[in-house]
């Protein structure tokens, strides 16, 4: 049986990245629930977990702004930097 590289990278994604991070206790897909769950789902969809986003995962509402922010950056392309420092700013002000 040949894997798919996808298949690969997605189990490695799920199962062995998260145990390189330390110090916070990211949320593991196989127990994340409501906000988290979402989240992991719609990553898993669109692109793949990886440790610097599920490292927000044990603040569902944080994960889920970083995940936003992410998102709308590889949906957007290339851009230029102060495009993307603009951005960020913009979405702080009153």
């Amino acid at each position: 049986m040949i894997l798919q590289p996808a298949r690969v990278e997605q189990a490695f994604f799920t199962k062995q990245a998260p145990k390189l991070i330390r110090h916070i206790k990211p949320v593991l897909p196989l127990e994340a629930d409501g906000l988290v769950a979402d989240v992991y789902d719609q990553m898993a969809r669109e692109f793949q977990l990886t440790p610097p986003v599920i490292l927000h995962s044990p603040i569902p509402d944080l994960l889920a702004s970083v995940w936003g922010a992410q998102r709308e950056a590889m949906v957007a392309g290339p851009t230029s930097r102060a495009l993307r420092e603009t951005v960020p700013v913009m979405g702080n002000s009153p």
